[in-house]
């Protein structure tokens, strides 16, 4: 077997399983004792791949670079959009729309507040590398790159037809 084929088959059975991902937990558990919330990271729905490929729509990350295991890109991706980084993970945490929709943002917010920016990066990495992203983003980063309102050549011109 190729070592990409392999690569993908153990992230196939880690999806298929899930990875844990700790993080710190929420005020009213802390209240009580608790201090860290898991969450599982599993294959993202289709609903959940098109929430995550409209944040990362608007950050600017080689997948490609991420895919292959380039922590350095990652760090420079939470540097440089930190908020985007956190929300893309909690989408990908919750993986559910219902779940999205109400607790998106304060998931998010608890990312990019309770854990250091290396641990962001590498949950991050790991979310891109796992779940897949990178294939369906390259239909997403293409149609934020062209520009429908953008004149072109069968266009009609200014004078009419």
């Amino acid at each position: 077997m190729v070592e990409p084929e392999v690569q993908q088959r153990a992230a196939d059975v880690l999806l298929d399983r899930g990875v844990r991902v700790k993080l710190p937990a929420p005020f009213w558990y802390r209240i009580v004792g608790v201090r860290h919330k898991s969450y599982i990271l599993r294959r993202p729905k289709l609903g959940t791949l098109i929430a995550m490929s409209r944040i990362a729509s608007g950050i600017d990350v080689d997948f490609d670079k991420l895919d292959e295991g380039n922590i350095q890109e990652a760090y420079r991706v939470v540097a440089e959009h930190g908020d985007r980084v956190a929300e893309f993970i909690a989408v990908a945490l919750l993986n559910n729309r219902h779940a999205i929709e109400r607790h998106a943002v304060s998931l998010a917010r608890r990312i990019a507040w309770g854990i250091s920016p290396d641990r962001l990066a590498e949950v991050f990495s790991l979310v891109v590398v796992l779940s897949g992203v990178q294939d369906f983003l390259s239909t997403i980063r293409f149609v934020s790159q062209t520009n429908v309102m953008r004149a072109t050549i069968l266009s009609q011109k200014e004078s009419g037809s």
